[in-house]
């Protein structure tokens, strides 16, 4: 099966690859800053970057500071 990416496609993802750059330094930003309720800043910070949407929304559930 032949995928053909074109323009288009491409053009289409640019919003996509932006916000989750964003997302993820923002998380990253905000682990550094205020720090993390149950793993080490080290450990969050590779979820952030490497489990792309996921990472960043499960540290903003599950992985802020409530205290701060």
């Amino acid at each position: 099966m032949n995928v053909l990416i074109d323009t288009n496609m491409i053009l289409a993802l640019i919003p996509i690859f932006i916000f989750q750059l964003l997302l993820a330094g923002y998380c990253i930003f905000k682990i550094v800053k205020d720090g993390t309720a149950n793993l080490n800043k080290l450990a969050w910070i590779v979820i952030v970057l490497f489990f792309n949407l996921i990472g960043p929304i499960m540290f903003l559930i599950v992985g802020r500071r409530k205290d701060i």
